[in-house]
């Protein structure tokens, strides 16, 4: 049986994206929790608690890159929106 969880990801945000502080590349080992109790319920009680604290800690993670990121995008969409209404103005006057 295992005695950790490990897990491995590298994201690609988008060009110009300004996250100094975040790694694009992470790998987090969660060890799971090694009873006295040797049964496979007990294995699989502490492999479900260890999956839920990877899952968290990835949340968090993938949050703060969310976060990061949503803030550029969203800044993007509104100039792209404005130019929008722009080009439908002009087109109305001609």
């Amino acid at each position: 049986m295992s005695t950790a969880v490990t897990i491995t990801y590298v994201l690609n945000p988008p060009e110009g994206t300004g996250t100094p502080a975040l790694s694009r590349t992470k790998e987090m080992t969660f060890d799971i929790e090694s009873s006295t109790d040797r049964t496979y319920a007990a294995y699989y009680d502490s492999l479900r608690t260890t999956v839920e604290d990877a899952r968290t800690a990835i949340g968090d993670d993938l949050t703060a890159w969310r976060d990061a990121i949503g803030a550029a995008e969203g800044s993007k969409e509104t100039k792209n929106i404005l130019a929008d209404e722009d080009d439908e103005e002009g087109d109305g006057e001609q």
